[in-house]
């Protein structure tokens, strides 16, 4: 149609009346076939021109936003609308000649209250802004499934997750009560030897210790953390951790090498849950590597632009793909013995430190940790800087 026209527009000195009513005839029809269109759609849509009036407005758009129909001529598109939040938004954003992208907006209709999310892009033509398109949505009805949905996921978490400790705190409570029966038969057929009921405290002993240590994994995944970032020195912070468990991987023939970066900036870090974390990566990796020959660890430290990455290589057993979405859930685990925390407890320390952890894994071939940690922008190198004196 558009080539048509054009076509006639060329010959239009030449034009006959009757092909000229033939041709508004069909422009007239393309016009109300395009507004019906328009008019049918669920999604509101306005048209501002260059002077930001209202130059087309659907039915839904009318429906959604409250608009004084009666000034649509003679003012702003802004200005018709009745609503402050939305004509605000959109005066803003048109003015600013910026784009907006499901901004969000609550409004009390005959219908209840309702979520309208509003897009705003310019018109182009020819490569000029021609004026402005803004699109309108209502997004009640996604918005409170969502809701629905996430309400069901945290409900679903909440019993996978009660049910996990349920299980850990079941274990070793059940050992504890077979072993104080043990005590209590011996005392009652008055065969109670020291050595034998010695042995059975010691039991007890070990599984009221597991039964902490349980608690006290998930107090610390569940409870916010109590954080006191300090600048901190990570190549040492990192050489202290390979000290601390050089001795488990020397036992382990784990070979470990610490390839720390040159010029790292001090990072804000509160180092007793930072270590935390880092001893859980490098526990996982030598539970990985457990029994295997030319087994090793390499962890690398560098300083890229606005962060600092560190590296947890191993050439352990690595993660199934099928396993990757599932290895920070909380009590997930596929070891025989751990609470299955360690990676919940990494997830939520870096988290807190507003960092990024990234897991790179191939199953049969390792796996490589890497931890993304900000640097403080006071202690960001300015480039191409030198010394007064020096050449530039």
């Amino acid at each position: 149609m558009k080539r048509f026209i054009e076509r006639a527009l060329q010959k239009a000195d030449r034009i006959e009346k009757d092909q000229l009513l033939k041709l508004l005839r069909a422009v007239a029809d393309e016009y109300f076939l395009l507004e019906t269109v328009y008019d049918s759609m669920t999604d509101g849509l306005i048209v501002l021109d260059e002077e930001s009036m209202i130059e087309y407005i659907n039915k839904s758009a009318e429906r959604y936003i409250p608009v004084d129909m009666r000034l649509v001529p003679h003012k702003r598109g802004w200005d018709a609308i009745q609503d402050s939040n939305i004509a605000n938004f959109i005066r803003e954003t048109v003015e600013s000649q910026e784009n907006a992208r499901d901004r969000e907006f609550s409004l009390v209709t005959a219908k209840g209250r309702r979520i309208i999310a509003l897009s705003i892009m310019p018109l182009v033509k020819d490569g000029l802004i021609r004026g402005t398109i803004i699109h309108v949505e209502d997004v009640t009805d996604k918005r409170e499934q969502a809701a629905r949905l996430s309400r069901a996921e945290r409900l679903a978490s909440l019993t996978t997750l009660t049910a996990s400790v349920a299980h850990e705190i079941k274990n070793p409570l059940a050992a504890i009560s077979i072993h104080i029966q043990l005590i209590q038969k011996s005392m009652l057929k008055q065969q109670c030897n020291p050595d034998f009921v010695e042995k059975h405290l010691e039991v007890i002993n070990d599984e009221v210790e597991r039964l902490n240590g349980t608690i006290v994994d998930f107090l610390f995944a569940v409870r916010p953390m109590d954080m006191h970032p300090e600048k901190s020195d990570l190549n040492h912070l990192l050489s202290d951790l390979l000290e601390l468990v050089g001795p488990e991987m020397s036992e382990a023939g784990i070979r470990s090498r610490f390839e720390p970066g040159e010029n790292l900036p001090q990072l804000l870090l509160d180092d007793k849950y930072i270590k935390q974390a880092f001893l859980n990566i490098i526990k996982n990796a030598i539970g990985a590597m457990q029994g295997q020959e030319g087994a090793r660890l390499i962890i690398r430290s560098r300083l890229k632009s606005d962060y600092v990455e560190i590296e947890f290589d191993d050439n352990g057993s690595g993660i199934p793909d099928e396993l990757m979405d599932k290895i920070f859930e909380p009590y997930y685990t596929t070891k025989d013995f751990g609470s299955g925390l360690g990676l919940t407890v990494v997830y939520k320390v870096i988290q807190e430190h507003m960092g990024e952890l990234i897991v790179d894994s191939t199953e049969g071939r390792g796996s490589v940790f890497t931890v993304r940690l900000p640097v403080v922008s006071s202690d960001k190198p300015l480039l191409n800087w030198k010394p007064d004196g020096e050449d530039k």
